[in-house]
């Protein structure tokens, strides 16, 4: 019997990745989208305003992926950003499952998107899921969004969070964003360097998704991350080392806060050393779990396009 998932952020970084892994499973996919024929596969068109203009075209579903959101690292945080980055993740969650919740049969599955930057800046200690909520904008925005995603309980499914780190990808993220400066030499560690990074590799991260999806015991957050989590400086090396290139130009911590602001205090200098105890304790196994390995595998993908 043919199975159909609903996904939102479709033709966003791990939604074009996980696709495919959906099709072969044997789902329909259809991609919920503010712009009409952005996407390859059949659009439904949503807002955060007005939610999916079809509600009908939701019913049938046996899986919703949401994964939509504005980049927090798009720009800095003006209040004007901030809100569009709460209505992207709150609102827009809020206004999509009340619609879920009025279909005849809504879906049985939710695998959602969160952030590891919900623990906010913990400096050395080590953060598996039990651990509680930080402070600041980024940690409040990341609970009143799992908060709202919560809400597909009340119809009956199986919600799970995943609380990504920073992907490493090919083709997008932070670390396309960090190549052309390292490139040219011009890359170096972050204010003191000591602040930890939680990473995972884009297909150790849609390798994740798909795991939650099959173990229907799992429920809850997720920390989606390597075990090994290192240090700004750690990555800055292997970054370097590389791409063959000098690291000797460190962004002090007085520029990061004149030029990025509180994005860049948040972002940048915040230390988020992230475990994930949950998902090792199913039985997940990272193909990727040393910083090294996963930026040539992110590289080497990257070149290959």
């Amino acid at each position: 019997m043919n199975k159909i998932a609903l996904i939102t952020g479709g033709t966003g970084l791990v939604g074009q990745e996980l696709i495919p892994h959906l099709e072969a499973r044997g789902y329909t996919v259809k991609i919920l989208s503010r712009r009409p024929g952005v996407a390859s596969h059949q659009t439904i068109l949503w807002s955060a305003e007005t939610g999916v203009s079809d509600r009908d075209s939701l019913e049938g579903a046996d899986l919703l992926i949401h994964l939509a959101g504005a980049n927090v690292g798009a720009k800095r945080w003006s209040p004007s950003y901030k809100k569009e980055l709460v209505d992207s993740r709150v609102k827009a969650t809020r206004v999509l499952f009340e619609q879920l919740g009025t279909l005849k049969i809504p879906p049985k599955i939710v695998l959602a998107a969160a952030a590891i930057g919900i623990y906010g800046n913990r400096a050395d200690e080590f953060l598996t899921e039990e651990s509680s909520p930080g402070d600041g904008f980024l940690p409040e925005l990341a609970r009143d969004w799992e908060r709202e995603i919560e809400r597909a309980t009340t119809f009956g499914a199986r919600v799970c969070l995943a609380r990504f780190g920073i992907i490493l990808s090919k083709r997008g993220g932070a670390l396309e964003k960090m190549l052309l400066p390292f490139s040219l030499g011009l890359g170096g560690p972050v204010g003191s360097g000591k602040q930890w990074m939680s990473w995972v590799t884009l297909s150790d991260a849609v390798g994740s998704l798909l795991f939650l999806l099959e173990k229907e015991e799992l429920q809850g957050a997720f920390n989606i991350c390597t075990p090994s989590p290192v240090t700004n400086r750690t990555f800055t090396k292997a970054l370097g080392h590389i791409l063959r290139r000098p690291t000797f130009l460190p962004l002090p911590t007085f520029l990061v806060s004149l030029i990025f602001g509180e994005m860049g205090r948040t972002l940048l200098l915040g230390s988020t050393r992230g475990i994930p105890s949950r998902l090792s304790q199913a039985g997940f196994v990272f193909k990727h779990r040393e910083i090294t390995d996963g930026l040539r595998i992110a590289l080497a993908q990257r070149k290959r396009e």
